[in-house]
């Protein structure tokens, strides 16, 4: 796993690259937890995954529940057909967010395509995964 930590006005932006799996659990969650500790909205960036596994997404989804509780955003900006994939493999790929998620900003739906997102320069730096 490897990280690289970039910023946009106030948004955080997390570009991880690599295998998520249990190996790089703890530092995810490390990782994630410094992100957390800001003031700012965090973007993900998982287009270059290349693996990743049930704790890593569990890691995640944990994550995306802390933000919601802290009034902030945490989104993916664009993954890999890999992380889509498992994502979808692994059951999280769903129609509605969870009893908190009151703005529908879960990060397991729309997995087709995925989200785009844009940053300040304006363009369109997404990606479409579609499955």
């Amino acid at each position: 796993m490897n990280c690289t930590v970039t910023y946009q006005g106030d948004r955080e932006v997390l570009v991880i690259a690599g295998e998520l799996n249990i190996e790089h659990a703890q530092a995810l969650k490390e990782t994630l937890l410094q992100s957390l500790a800001g003031t700012g909205p965090l973007l993900l960036n998982l287009e270059n995954v290349t693996a990743i596994d049930l704790s890593c997404l569990q890691l995640l989804c944990a994550a995306h529940r802390s933000w919601l509780k802290a009034n902030r955003k945490l989104t993916i900006a664009s993954c890999s057909g890999v992380f889509s994939q498992t994502a979808r493999d692994s059951g999280y790929s769903r129609e509605m967010g969870c009893s908190i998620d009151v703005d529908r900003s879960c990060l397991w739906l729309c997995h087709e395509p995925l989200l785009h997102w844009e940053l300040a320069d304006g363009h369109n730096h997404g990606q479409e995964v579609t499955g």
